[in-house]
């Protein structure tokens, strides 16, 4: 006996892991934005408040992707 599966319910993971991809994404688009708009604005050797908010937006979408996975 075969029990059919909603094909919702079937997608949800795949639904699940989409979302996270796409949060990070976005907060890795928004990281290097920021990543290079600080380099432009200062001197490249310059540890400014706007690039330590960018690699730690970096850090936290990279710790989305492996979240996903």
């Amino acid at each position: 006996m075969s029990a059919t599966v909603d094909p919702k319910v079937f997608f949800a993971n795949e639904r699940t892991f989409l979302k996270w991809l796409h949060t990070s994404v976005t907060l890795g688009s928004v990281a290097t934005g920021l990543l290079g708009v600080s380099g432009a604005f200062g001197n490249a050797g310059s540890f400014a408040p706007v690039r330590v908010v960018g690699i730690l937006l970096l850090v936290l979408a990279i710790a989305f992707c492996v979240h996903a996975l």
